[in-house]
């Protein structure tokens, strides 16, 4: 299992031109959730739990039964 800390990392800044950390949550969101998908991945540390509940959430939600 591997811990994942990729929230608001420059990386996002710059391939995305995302100057301000927190322009970079939502991004930093759909990251997670591929990797999630992947698997092996234990948790994420992350800045606004908000967004990645919102994001988890609504891709459970919505994709039962697409795959």
């Amino acid at each position: 299992p591997t811990l994942v800390g990729i929230s608001r990392k420059r990386f996002l800044e710059l391939d995305l031109c995302l100057a301000h950390p927190h322009e970079r949550d939502s991004a930093t969101a759909a990251l997670s959730q591929s990797l999630y998908q992947r698997g092996g991945v234990w948790g994420f540390r992350v800045h606004n739990l908000a967004v990645h509940q919102q994001v988890f959430h609504t891709l459970a939600r919505f994709s039962v039964g697409l795959e």
